[in-house]
């Protein structure tokens, strides 16, 4: 028989409901004498602040480590400031006393409920991936996809459950294949609806747009828990992505059997290089440079809508009941927005 909690999920929440279940610690902060907590699991998060806190409280220290499990044993929810739930604050001394958080032992929870995952489904997103790099015709592009997204290449499997990001968008496990599939598909619609497209360059391009975000991220090997790497923070995706790209153009010029591809035209290169650089679109939102060909101006457009798409998507899917109707102001918006009634 099962010892592991009956799970009540951050977006079953409602304002006076009193939350009994296991939560993991999504983030915490100690300000001057409180410790400002986030508690969440997959569907969402919700903040609490705990009074009186001391750092080297050996009992209840756990609540101060990222991605521990709490035990909340009756601690109501409400809404602070009209709009956002948030657990009731408490402090420390009462908590003890009361044993409203307890420390969650590993085996009593299912470690999915904290993972935040893609909704699609894995294998029919990669099918896409592979229809998309066989649709590129130019022989040196076809050659560069398939150095990242033959099955047998070493990137391929850490492509399917790798986040797209740590907090923004898609940043779950799968995100980044989700999100390249996207904008791909978004890029080879505007192919069809716009002349003086090179269809390979943008393809290729949109495949390849994050492709640094490899090694910009840490994500404990399965794709959770995704931190910003060492070089993610001294160098960031687009770097890292142009230096990947680099990389494999020279190893491919430089292969002489049936994988090479012979000298790229420098040009050719050139062009392959700023569709990474520009896919931000803007110098402010982290591009060394802006679009200067047509093809790096839709990627922009594309990676964009998708990114922002996502958010909504996200946003609407995991609202609370009690937040439908209202409007909502999520960490990685910069704006409140209203969630429906009913959920489409």
């Amino acid at each position: 028989m099962s010892n592991k909690q009956t799970r009540q999920f951050v977006n079953s929440l409602s304002e006076g409901d009193i939350a009994r279940g296991i939560y993991q610690v999504i983030d915490a902060r100690v300000i001057k004498n409180y410790l400002d907590l986030r508690l969440g699991d997959k569907t969402g998060s919700i903040p609490m602040k705990i009074w009186d806190w001391r750092d080297n409280d050996e009992e209840m220290g756990f609540l101060a480590v990222k991605g521990e499990k709490a035990m909340l044993n009756g601690i109501r929810v409400e809404i602070f400031d009209g709009r956002v739930l948030q657990f009731a604050a408490a402090r420390l001394s009462d908590i003890k006393r009361n044993g409203t958080i307890t420390y969650a032992q590993p085996g009593t929870y299912d470690e999915d409920d904290f993972v935040a995952s893609s909704d699609r489904n894995a294998e029919e997103l990669l099918e896409e991936l592979g229809a998309l790099v066989s649709s590129v015709k130019n022989a040196r592009y076809r050659a560069l996809l398939d150095r990242f997204f033959q099955k047998e290449s070493a990137a391929y499997a850490q492509f399917a459950i790798w986040p797209a990001a740590v907090g923004q968008h898609h940043a779950y496990k799968g995100g980044l294949l989700e999100h390249t599939v996207n904008v791909t598909k978004l890029c080879d619609f505007l192919c069809s609806n716009y002349k003086h497209i090179d269809r390979d360059l943008l393809i290729t391009g949109a495949l390849l747009h994050d492709i640094g975000k490899l090694k910009s991220y840490d994500s404990s090997g399965n794709g959770t828990k995704p931190e910003v790497s060492l070089d993610g923070v001294f160098m960031d995706h687009i770097a890292l992505g142009c230096s990947m790209i680099e990389e494999a153009i020279d190893e491919l010029e430089a292969d002489k059997g049936i994988f090479g591809t012979g000298q790229w035209e420098p040009m050719e290169r050139r062009l392959m290089l700023h569709m990474i650089l520009a896919h931000h679109g803007e110098l402010e939102w982290g591009s060394p440079v802006k679009p200067v060909i047509m093809e790096a101006q839709l990627l922009h457009f594309a990676d964009n809508t998708d990114a922002w798409a996502n958010r909504f998507e996200r946003a609407l899917e995991y609202a609370g009941e009690g937040e439908r109707g209202t409007m909502k102001r999520l960490e990685n918006m910069d704006r409140f927005i209203y969630i429906p009634l009913k959920k489409i």
